[in-house]
């Protein structure tokens, strides 16, 4: 009876423990997945008007890296229809957010041997183009973000989904105002005699939600923005 009381005992105390380390598991807080990584910005880029084009070429300096992301904002003097990518091995761009006539378009690791874009639209347009390079990227999440408005301050906010994840946004006016950025990092700026924008980036080191901004004198602006998840 003393080796059956031991033996229950021991039983007893071996659920008891592992009730206590499962109830440990299961009340603890799941880890956030993704986000361990680091992207790396402003690998390549670009920066163009054009004028009366249905039709541009995307040259980043340097070429952009086998395996990154190559983000591409687009801003005409009024609506596109039919707007397409390819890269130079002609592989097609996906199509990002958009909020007319501001646009975007995107490529996901990039293959080899991949040196230029070539954009395509109805209707030729006066406005600008900007690229820029990623690297470290392992996902585009979701399908984007898009604001506009009318004011001294064009903004768009993203609430970001990984830790480390980047936002990379355009902001376009829709005149000759000139963008000055003020929230984000700048890394491409144009300037025409009909629309000024801006290529912007921003980062957390935990979900949460950032910005990309930039003032103007008042104006018409439209915004955009694409979500990089290391």
């Amino acid at each position: 009876m003393r080796k059956l009381g031991i033996i229950i005992s021991l039983a007893v105390l071996i659920a008891i423990g592992s009730g206590f380390q499962w109830l440990s598991v299961v009340g603890s807080k799941p880890p956030v997945a993704g986000g361990g990584g680091t992207i790396t910005p402003a690998i390549n880029g670009y920066a163009a008007t054009f004028t009366s084009n249905s039709t541009v070429t995307v040259t980043p300096s340097p070429s952009p890296a086998t395996g990154s992301t190559s983000i591409i904002y687009l801003y005409t003097s009024s609506s596109i229809t039919a707007l397409s990518g390819v890269d130079n091995l002609s592989n097609a761009l996906s199509v990002g957010p958009a909020v007319s006539p501001l646009a975007s378009l995107y490529q996901a690791s990039v293959p080899s041997g991949v040196t230029s874009y070539i954009l395509s639209w109805t209707t030729a347009r006066t406005g600008f183009v900007v690229e820029e390079g990623y690297s470290g990227v392992t996902a585009v999440v979701g399908s984007g973000s898009v604001n506009n408005g009318s004011s001294t301050t064009a903004d768009i906010a993203v609430a970001t989904s990984y830790s480390n994840d980047y936002i990379v946004c355009g902001l376009g006016d829709g005149a000759t105002h000139v963008m000055t950025v003020t929230v984000g990092t700048p890394r491409q700026a144009v300037t025409t005699t009909a629309n000024n924008g801006v290529l912007v980036d921003n980062t957390s080191a935990s979900p949460a939600t950032i910005d990309c901004t930039a003032t103007q004198t008042t104006g018409v602006w439209k915004a955009a923005a694409i979500e990089l998840k290391p």
